[in-house]
């Protein structure tokens, strides 16, 4: 449970950016739907989300920054919907999580490390439920808790 609540709070990939004011759309096709790269800014004229649109759906490579200019988490959407790898960094642009998605659903492996670069959690998700083994590490790098996932997190074993 402990590794779970974590992980709720660990894993926020895909919250907006709130306080976006000012949009710039950059059409790359005239279409009815737009087409294009749109740009999000906040109230102090600061990028929050460079976001690439087919068809008045999002398509393509999205990126999410800080307030002081750095990288906050890029992955690329397929039909509106998250697919493939997202990678989330802190402000001072050091990797905090990577992920991947199939389609909007979690699928793959995910990991996870502190702001002192150490790994804290692997995880593994197949069409969006938890499997496989799911490792939290110390501070040292060291397996501190393990669990075995089979199909879903209720027949969770620990070691």
């Amino acid at each position: 449970m402990k590794l779970l609540f974590t992980l709720t709070i660990c894993l926020g990939l895909g919250a907006l950016t709130a306080g976006a004011q000012h949009t710039e759309l950059i059409p790359s096709a005239a279409t009815t739907e737009f087409t294009g790269l749109k740009v999000n800014y906040d109230a102090q004229g600061n990028k929050t989300t460079e976001i690439e649109f087919q068809n008045g759906q999002a398509q393509g490579k999205i990126n999410r920054f800080h307030t002081n200019g750095q990288l906050r988490e890029t992955g690329y959407y397929l039909q509106g919907k998250k697919h493939g790898s997202w990678s989330s960094y802190n402000n001072q642009g050091q990797l905090m999580t990577t992920a991947h998605f199939n389609e909007g659903k979690k699928d793959g492996e995910w990991m996870v490390w502190d702001n002192q670069g150490s790994l804290r959690y692997r995880l593994t998700y197949k069409n969006g439920s938890p499997v496989g083994e799911w490792a939290m590490y110390d501070a040292h790098g060291k397996v501190s808790e393990r669990k075995v996932l089979e199909n879903d997190s209720r027949n969770a074993q620990s070691e």
